[in-house]
Order: C-alpha cells, then structure tokens, then sequence
C-alpha cells in the first residue's frame, strides 16, 4: 500500500504540480494500466501552500532523496537541471543548481552529478530510465561522447529506436561503448625511472621520473589551486627541463 501521500502544489493556470513523490506516482500508474483497478485511479495527495518558497520546495525534495537508498545520479541530475531551467529559480545553470541543492553532499558526488546534468543535456530526451543507469556506465558514454562528437545522433536515434525499456535502453548504451574503437596504448620501452626526495617550503615532497610520466608527490590538495595558476607552473617546469 501507500506509506505516505504524494505531495503537489495548485497552479495558477489551473491543475498541479507534483512536490514529492514521482516514483510513487509512476507507481500508480502503470498498476491501473495494468490492471484498471480503481484502487490506483486515484491517489492520495497532500497540498503545499504557495507560501513556501521555490527553493524550499526543491530542498525538500532533495532531503526526502538523499535518504533513500537507490536515487540515482541521473535522477539527481534532473532534478538540478528542473531547479535550473525553472523561471523562478535564482540560480541560472545547472552547475549552480547541483552545488544549491546538493551543498551537503561531498564534492565528487556533485561532481558526478554534474557530469550526469551534461549527459542529459545531449540525449536527456532519449534516456526515459534515468533510475536504472549505472555511475560508471553513464560516465563512460558522457566520456566517449566528449571525444566523439558526432557519435551523439546516432546515439539518440538507437535509444529511439530500441531504447524504450529499461533494458533495451541499457543494452543501446552498453553497446556504443562496445562498438568504441580501442585506443592503442603505448608502452614504456622499459622500467627505468628516477625517484627525488627533497624538502620545500618545510614539506617533504617526492619526485617520480620515468617514461611519459612525471609525478610530484606533496601534502597539498592541487585540485583546489586555480588552472591558472597550474598551467603557469606547469609551464615553468616544462620550459625550464628543456633548456636542460
């Protein structure tokens, strides 16, 4: 049965918009297509009163997500790119919105999120099962769809064609990344490489040389210095190892 009513709001043209509750609405429905008891031709709903702000609105949302077990990054990304598009929202991209309704999250998790927002916005109308989609695969396609451009049509046009069921949608994505071509991937001539351990700055800071690579290993979270900033010193160090 119904644990709890869906929630909805009264809109001005006339009718509702859903609040909370779309998967238990979804339910509803396909039980009365599928067995046109009267039972699921209605549900029980509560109403929000329009004093509540739209942000309120969304955070509720998002608290009543979070808790759930199994929502899902594609899910979260919809409903960052609804806030976003939303006439009455104060934020104006989706970058925005995820950081605004996902504050408390961890930044690789809205990371992720973001990344979910930027594979709708090229074939969100083609994907009807955002619950279903794995992190990973869906971060792969975004990534083969980054290198690949023009793969985006023929994507959407397998997703319309084979893509309607949860499954059927699953296998179209999982196979364009099959059908990717292989990236040849060279390996190092041999093993060699140099180690450095110095100090600076009073850190102890470790370097590794070798083929194709150079790592520097020190106490200090580099994803929060500006790209800048990072290719100004990058730079700098590629120039000065060249004039040997």
């Amino acid at each position: 049965g119904l644990s709890n009513p869906i929630r909805v709001q009264a809109l001005d043209a006339g009718g509702y918009a859903l609040i909370q509750g779309f998967r238990r609405l979804t339910a509803f429905k396909e039980l009365y297509a599928e067995t046109k008891d009267q039972t699921y031709a209605a549900i029980p709903a509560g109403l929000v009163l329009k004093t509540e702000a739209l942000s309120g609105l969304y955070r509720r949302m998002v608290d009543e997500n979070l808790v759930r077990k199994g929502i899902s990054f594609g899910e979260m990304a919809a409903l960052s790119k609804a806030y976003a598009e939303d006439d009455a929202s104060p934020v104006e991209t989706v970058v925005e919105a995820v950081d605004t309704l996902f504050a408390t999250a961890g930044r690789q998790k809205r990371a992720y999120i973001k990344s979910f927002a930027r594979l709708l916005n090229l074939i969100g109308e083609d994907l009807h099962h955002l619950d279903v989609i794995p992190r990973a695969l869906g971060l792969d396609v975004l990534k083969r769809l980054d290198a690949v451009p023009d793969a985006v049509e023929s994507l959407r046009s397998a997703l319309r064609s084979d893509g309607h069921s949860a499954s059927g949608m699953l296998s179209v994505l999982r196979g364009f990344l099959k059908d990717a071509p292989k990236s040849k991937v060279t390996k190092p001539s041999g093993s060699a490489k140099t180690t450095l351990q110095m100090s600076h700055d009073a850190q102890a800071t470790r370097c590794v040389a070798r083929q194709g690579a150079l790592q520097i290993q020190v106490d200090r979270d580099f994803s929060q210095v500006s790209r800048a900033v990072l290719e100004r010193a990058v730079r700098a160090l590629l120039d000065d190892i060249a004039k040997g």
